[in-house]
């Protein structure tokens, strides 16, 4: 499969150089460097496509997670009563795209290679998410996506840094590797919403297939219209 340099990743997401490169630095974007240069899998310049380029600021790690624990069990502490109720206004006006797209801070996804006994050891460090949750045949029915899962994927929560897990379990960065790691700073801001619905819908979204990502779209869309 041809890469992409980043002239040609400039060229086909309409910005500059400087702006992949820093989508690279932000995380947003990842890339392999050879020899000095950065290549790019297809598959993330599509998914960087799929991104909304609708204008407006992107929400913090903290507003994203307050947004999902409103929508799981309409109330949150992570943000105090008056942005409280903003909040939850604005949440009962937006379609599952824009809050996909305003919510992306929620973590910083990474994707990984992994063999069976590497994923089988990582699998018990993660809290499961996206298509690792669909595993439970209760949440699958509710997606409606019974028996999709594949045993070489696995997705799911890590506090900490990259690099704390790397120390704890070696994985080669892989673009179109089946381990997707969520990566959150502190635990205080998952624990009232991780493995809500609404989280396994956000993070469905990030899915290459695009029945996951339909299914994660239409019960996010469900749980915002009934919020």
């Amino acid at each position: 499969m041809d890469l992409y340099t980043t002239a040609m990743a400039s060229e086909e997401l309409g910005i500059t150089p400087a702006a992949v490169r820093r989508l690279v630095d932000s995380g947003r974007l990842q890339a392999t460097k050879l020899a000095g240069t950065l290549l790019f899998e297809p598959a993330s310049i599509r998914r960087l496509q799929r991104c909304s380029r609708a204008p407006g600021r992107i929400w913090s790690p903290r507003t994203a997670w307050a947004a999902l624990e409103i929508l799981h069990n309409r109330q949150t502490e992570l943000i105090d009563q008056p942005r409280r109720s903003r909040l939850t206004r604005q949440l009962r006006s937006l379609e599952a795209a824009e809050l996909h797209r305003l919510a992306r801070n929620h973590s910083q996804l990474r994707r990984f290679s992994a063999g069976p006994r590497v994923r089988s050891g990582l699998a018990g460090n993660l809290v499961p998410t996206g298509i690792s949750s669909i595993a439970e045949d209760t949440v699958a029915d509710r997606f409606g996506l019974a028996g999709v899962l594949e045993e070489d994927r696995l997705e799911g929560y890590w506090v900490g840094s990259i690099e704390s897990l790397l120390d704890r379990v070696p994985m080669a960065l892989d673009e179109v590797g089946g381990v997707l790691v969520r990566f959150v700073d502190s635990p205080d801001l998952i624990s009232g919403a991780v493995g809500s619905d609404a989280v396994i819908a956000l993070d469905l979204m990030d899915s290459d297939d695009i029945r996951e990502r339909g299914a994660g779209r239409d019960t996010l869309q469900r749980i915002i219209d009934n919020a």
